[in-house]
C-alpha cells in the first residue's frame, strides 16, 4: 500500500509544503492510501485539533474505537461511503467531546449532488429531497415538521415531471410527494439507532457519560427492533449479542470470536411474552459452552430463566421473576424451582427505605398464589405466563406538570417520575434537589406515592407491605373523574399517618379538586381545587389554582394562564375578575363539593404531531396535533384550539366537558363529510353556528351563518396568497381576529 501525504490551507484553496506549515496557524493535513482519502486531520498552533476518517467498508473499526482512539481531540468526523447502484450512500456523523453533535445519511450522484439526505441535529430533524434542472440549478422539498409540497397534487406531479423528463431521469414522479421511500428504487434506508446503557441499572446514558463507567452496555436498533448489544468492560469490548427474529440460520464473523458471543433465537410468541433460546459460545472457540431459555416480557424484562446443559440436555437451572406493588424488581428477587417444583422460602423486596424479607407462607396467607398472576409462580411449568402482567410505562415530568424526557430531568431542580399500568398510574416518585451541589450530585429527596386501587381502606400501617410517603386506595369514578382517598405518612413516625383526604383525578391524572385533613384529629388542614386551560396536558399546563383554608373558604388564587406563576389574594383575585370566565363558578367557591358538576373529557391515547402552514405573509406556522384512531381529534396553537367531533359525539354534551378559562378561542367542527370534491362540515365557536362548503377543486370556501350573537354576522376572503386563502368573520364591518386559511383548514378536515 502507498501511503500519500497532502498538506492545504483550512479553506483547501492553495496546497502548502511541510518546510513551511511552522508559518501557519492552522492547516489540514490529507492521508492517502493507494490514492484514496483515509483521513483529513486538522492543525491548529502545531496541535492536532481534530480529525475527519474515511472507514473503509471492511474495516470492522466502531465508532468507539475510533473514538477512544482519539479520545483527546476536540471533534471526530466518521465518514463512511458504500456504492449503491447509480448511487453512493454516505453516512456522516460528528462527535464533539464523545457526544454525536450532527448526523446526516444522504445519498448522491457520482457527481456528488444530494439526491435524498435524512439528517439529525440538536435543532430536531430534517428530511429532504433534490432535484436539478438541465442548467445544473436544484431545488429541495423539505419534509421535516408536517411540512408538504403545497401545491396540489396534480399540478405538483405535472411540474416535477417536466423536469425528470427534461433530464431524461428514470426516477419516478411520485417519488418526492414524501420523504419516503429513501431510494428511488422504492427501498427504505435501514438506519441503525445506537443507544448507551449502564450495565447494572440499564439506564440510557450517553457514551460521553458511558467512558466514566466500569461497564457499559451499547444496544443497536433497527426500527426500534433490537438488533445487538455490545458490552464493554474498562472501555473494551468483551461481549456481543446477536437477536434473530426469523427462522434464519446464523453464522456470526470470524471477527467476534474475539468476544464472547450469545446469539438469541426468537422461539414463540404468545399472551404478549416472547421466548428466547440463548445459545452462548466461548471467547476464541465455535463451540457451545451453554443453552439458555429465557421468557421476556412486553417491557423487555425477563420472567423467566433455565440454564441447560448443552452436552446431556439436562435442567441446571430454573428461576422465575415477580413483581409485586410497591417494590422496586431486582435480579436477586427471583423463586427457584428443582425438578419443576418451587423451592425457595422467601424474597427480599426492595424500596426507597430499605428492604423487606416476604415469606413464601404468607404469600399463601394473602392470597398471592391464588391470583391470576401469582398461579404462574407456584411450579416451574408453564414457562409462558396464561395470562400477562400488565405492560408498564414511565413518564417524567417538570415541577410544572410538563412532560420531559429521561435526560432532560437531570438538570432539574424538582421532577416527578410517574409509572403507568396501561392508563393506569400506579407509582410516583417525586424529586427535590435543595442545592447546586446536590443537583450536580444527582442527589434527590424522594417523596413516593402508591396507588392501591382496590383496596378500601388502609387500617394499619404497621404490616401494610408498603412503605411508600403517601399511599393512595378506593378508586372509584364519579361524573368520569377519577375518586382516590390517601393517606400520609408521618415523617418521623413512619409508621403511622399524619394526613388523610381525597383527591379528584381527571381521566390524565392531573389533579382537579384535592382536601387534606389532620389523620388523628380529622380536621380539614386545606384544600384545592384547579381548573385547566386544555383537556389534554399534551397541549400544555395553563391552568387556575383556587387555595382553601383550613375553614374551608377561598383564600388565595394561583394564576398560570402566562408566563409566569401569579400568586393572587382572594381580595385582588375578586376586584379584578370580571366573573364571566370558569373559574367563577360556584363551584370554585367552597369544598362542599369535590367532584365539578361538568363531566371530565374522556381518556384519549393520543399521538401528538406537529403541522406547518402557510400563513398570509406566505411564511410558516405551526399547529400542535392530537390524533387518535390516525384521526385528527384536537389541533392548537397559541390562542386558538380546532376540536373535531366524531359521529358518536353531540355538540351538546361535548362543550361541557371544555373548560375556558378566556384566554383562547375554542372552534368545533362536527358532521364531517366528504363527498367527491367537496368537504361539508358543520361549525361553532365565537357565538357562531355555520355550515362550511369547501370546494376541493377551487379551495374555494362557502360558509353559510346559521345562527349568531349577534346580527348581520358574515365570513368573507380578506386575502389571497400564492399558496392559500385568508378568511374571516365580520360583525357588519367589524372583523374578529381569528383567521381562517383554506389550505389548513382542508388540511386539518380531511385528517378528522
Amino acid at each position: 500500500m502507498k501511503t500519500r501525504i497532502l498538506y492545504t490551507t483550512r479553506n483547501q484553496k492553495a496546497i502548502l509544503e511541510e518546510k513551511s506549515l511552522h508559518e501557519q496557524v492552522s492547516y489540514l493535513k490529507h492521508i492517502y492510501v493507494d490514492e484514496v482519502l483515509k483521513k483529513t486531520e486538522l492543525w491548529v498552533r502545531q496541535h492536532l485539533d481534530s480529525v475527519t476518517i474515511y472507514p473503509d467498508l471492511e474495516e470492522k473499526a466502531s465508532d468507539e474505537e475510533i473514538l477512544l482512539t482519539n479520545a483527546f481531540l476536540r471533534s471526530v468526523r466518521i465518514i463512511r461511503i458504500e456504492n449503491n447502484g447509480a448511487y453512493k450512500l454516505v453516512q456522516d456523523k460528528n462527535y464533539k467531546n464523545f457526544l454525536l453533535v450532527k448526523e446526516e445519511v444522504y445519498l448522491s450522484d457520482f457527481d456528488d449532488r444530494k439526491i435524498v439526505s435524512y439528517s439529525v441535529n440538536q435543532y430536531g430533524t430534517e428530511l429532504k429531497k433534490y432535484i436539478y434542472s438541465k442548467e445544473g440549478s436544484y431545488h429541495e422539498f423539505i419534509y421535516s415538521d408536517g411540512r408538504r409540497p403545497y401545491l396540489d397534487k396534480g399540478t405538483f406531479i405535472k411540474k416535477i415531471s417536466e423536469v425528470l423528463t427534461e433530464n431524461k431521469s428514470s426516477v419516478s414522479p411520485d417519488y418526492y410527494l414524501s420523504f419516503s421511500p429513501f431510494f428511488p428504487s422504492g427501498e427504505e434506508l435501514e438506519l441503525e439507532t445506537v443507544r448507551y446503557f449502564s450495565f447494572y441499572e440499564d439506564k440510557e446514558i450517553t457514551f460521553q457519560e458511558a467512558f466514566f463507567e466500569r461497564e457499559f452496555n451499547k444496544k443497536v436498533y433497527i426500527k426500534d427492533q433490537l438488533q445487538r448489544i455490545d458490552t464493554f468492560k474498562r472501555l473494551t469490548m468483551n461481549q456481543r449479542e446477536y437477536f434473530i427474529y426469523d427462522n434464519r440460520s446464523f453464522e456470526f464473523p470470524k471477527e467476534d470470536l474475539n468476544y464472547i458471543i450469545d446469539v438469541h433465537y426468537l422461539r414463540e410468541e404468545k399472551n404478549g411474552f416472547k421466548k428466547w433460546e440463548i445459545i452462548r459460545y466461548k471467547k476464541n472457540e465455535t463451540g457451545v459452552d451453554k443453552r439458555e431459555i429465557w421468557i421476556m416480557d412486553a417491557k423487555g424484562k425477563c420472567i423467566f430463566y433455565e440454564e441447560i446443559d448443552d452436552s446431556t440436555g439436562n435442567i441446571k437451572r430454573t428461576r422465575k421473576f415477580p413483581e409485586f406493588q410497591g417494590s422496586e424488581s431486582s435480579a436477586s428477587t427471583y423463586f427457584e424451582y428443582v425438578d419443576g417444583k418451587l423451592t425457595t422460602d422467601g424474597i427480599d423486596l426492595y424500596d426507597d427505605w430499605g428492604s423487606d424479607y416476604y415469606s413464601v407462607d404468607q404469600m399463601h396467607l394473602d392470597g398471592f398464589f391464588e391470583s391470576d398472576y401469582g398461579k404462574y409462580f407456584l411450579s416451574a411449568d408453564p414457562k409462558i405466563p396464561e395470562v400477562g402482567h400488565p405492560v408498564t410505562a414511565t413518564i417524567y415530568k417538570n415541577h410544572l406538570d410538563e412532560e420531559v424526557s429521561e435526560k432532560e430531568v437531570k438538570g432539574l431542580y424538582e421532577y416527578s417520575e410517574e409509572i403507568y399500568e396501561g392508563k393506569r398510574l400506579i407509582k410516583k416518585r417525586n424529586y427535590t434537589a435543595y442545592s447546586v451541589k446536590d443537583l450536580k450530585e444527582q442527589k434527590y429527596k424522594i417523596l413516593t406515592s402508591s396507588y392501591y386501587d382496590d383496596i378500601k381502606e388502609v387500617a394499619d400501617l404497621e404490616t401494610f407491605n408498603d412503605s411508600s410517603d403517601k399511599i393512595y386506595y378506593n378508586r372509584r369514578s364519579m361524573n368520569h373523574y377519577i375518586l382516590y382517598d390517601f393517606i400520609t405518612r408521618d415523617y418521623w413516625e413512619g409508621r403511622t399517618a399524619e394526613f388523610s383526604g381525597t383527591v379528584v383525578y381527571d381521566n390524565y391524572y392531573r389533579t382537579v379538586s384535592e382536601e387534606v385533613y389532620n389523620a388523628a384529629s380529622k380536621q380539614l388542614i386545606s384544600g384545592t381545587k384547579t381548573l385547566y386551560e386544555e383537556v389534554s396536558p399534551l397541549l400544555g399546563n395553563k391552568y387556575m389554582t383556587v387555595n382553601f383554608n383550613r375553614n374551608g373558604e377561598v383564600e388565595s388564587y394561583i394564576d398560570n394562564r402566562f408566563a409566569f406563576h401569579e400568586y393572587v389574594s382572594k381580595e385582588k383575585f375578586e376586584n379584578k375578575n370580571t366573573g364571566n370566565d370558569g373559574i367563577s363558578h360556584e363551584y370554585y367557591k367552597s369544598l362542599k363539593e369535590l367532584v365539578p358538576e361538568n363531566p371530565a373529557f374522556p381518556f384519549f391515547d393520543f399521538t401528538v404531531s406537529k403541522l406547518l402552514y402557510i400563513n398570509e405573509t406566505e411564511g410558516e406556522s405551526e399547529m400542535n396535533l392530537l390524533m387518535s384512531d390516525s384521526k385528527i381529534k384536537i389541533a392548537s396553537e397559541e390562542y386558538v384550539t380546532f376540536h373535531f367531533l366524531n359521529k358518536e359525539e353531540s355538540l351538546e354534551s361535548y362543550l361541557k366537558m371544555i373548560p375556558d378559562l378566556k384566554r383562547k378561542f375554542y372552534m368545533y367542527f362536527y358532521n364531517v363529510s366528504k363527498r367527491e370534491n367537496t368537504i361539508e362540515t358543520d361549525f361553532f365557536g365565537l357565538g357562531i353556528k355555520a355550515h362550511f362548503s369547501i370546494d376541493l377543486n377551487t379551495r374555494e370556501i362557502d360558509c353559510h351563518v346559521i345562527d349568531a350573537s349577534v346580527e348581520n354576522m358574515s365570513f368573507r376572503k380578506v386575502a389571497s396568497v400564492r399558496k392559500t386563502d385568508l378568511y374571516r368573520f365580520y360583525e357588519n364591518e367589524r372583523r374578529i381576529f381569528v383567521n381562517f386559511y383554506s389550505e389548513l383548514l382542508i388540511d386539518l378536515l380531511l385528517k378528522a
